[in-house]
C-alpha cells in the first residue's frame, strides 16, 4: 500500500485526530504545498494550510471535521507566498485510520489546466467575435461574392450573390 501511495499522480494525504494531523503525504501531496520541503507528518492541517497566509483554512477544517461526509470541491485557489495563484480539485473522503476518523485528502493541482480552459474560451470568443465582423462585412458588401469551403460548397456569400444564383446568404 505504502509503494502505491508513493507512485500515485494524485496528491494523497492522511490527516486524523480533533486536530487534524497528518500521518501520510505523498511526495505528489508535498510538490503542491505553499512550503513544499516543509516535514508536515505529526503537523496540524493549519500549521501546514495557515490561514494567516490568506489558505482560508477555517471552512475546510469545519467541513472536514463533518462525521461520515465526503467533500469534492472542483476548484479551489490559493494565492501562494510566492504571489502566484495555484488551483486544485480536492476531495475529501472519511475514513478509519488506526481504529479512529481521519479523513483521506486527494488533491490535484489544476492550475495549467484552468489556464489552457480559460485561454480555450477567450480564443472561442475572439474567433466568434471574427466571425459575426467577417459576416457584417460580407453582407454590407455590394458586390456579387461567394466563399466556398475546401470541398466547394459555399459557407458565406452576399446578398447580392444569393439573390443571383438564388440561394442563402449565410
Amino acid at each position: 500500500l505504502q509503494e502505491v501511495l508513493q507512485n500515485s499522480p494524485s496528491g494523497l494525504a492522511l490527516v486524523s485526530g480533533p486536530g487534524l494531523i497528518f500521518q501520510l503525504a505523498t511526495p505528489t501531496y508535498r510538490s503542491m504545498l505553499p512550503h513544499p520541503f516543509m516535514d508536515i507528518i505529526g503537523q496540524s492541517y493549519e500549521s501546514v494550510w495557515p490561514s494567516d497566509e490568506g489558505f482560508g483554512a477555517e471552512k475546510l477544517l469545519q467541513q472536514m471535521r463533518g462525521v461520515g461526509k465526503s467533500l469534492h470541491f472542483d476548484r479551489i485557489e490559493q494565492r501562494f507566498p510566492d504571489g502566484l495563484l495555484h488551483s486544485f480539485s480536492l476531495r475529501l473522503c472519511s475514513i478509519y485510520w488506526r481504529e479512529e476518523p481521519a479523513r483521506l485528502i486527494m488533491m490535484q493541482e489544476t492550475t495549467q489546466a484552468d489556464r489552457a480552459r480559460m485561454l480555450a474560451m477567450e480564443i472561442a470568443r475572439e474567433t466568434h467575435r471574427q466571425a459575426e465582423e467577417l459576416d457584417a462585412i460580407i453582407m454590407a458588401m455590394a458586390e456579387a461574392v461567394a466563399i466556398f469551403s475546401s470541398n466547394n460548397t459555399i459557407t458565406r456569400a452576399t446578398p447580392a450573390a444569393a439573390s443571383l444564383f438564388g440561394f442563402d446568404p449565410l
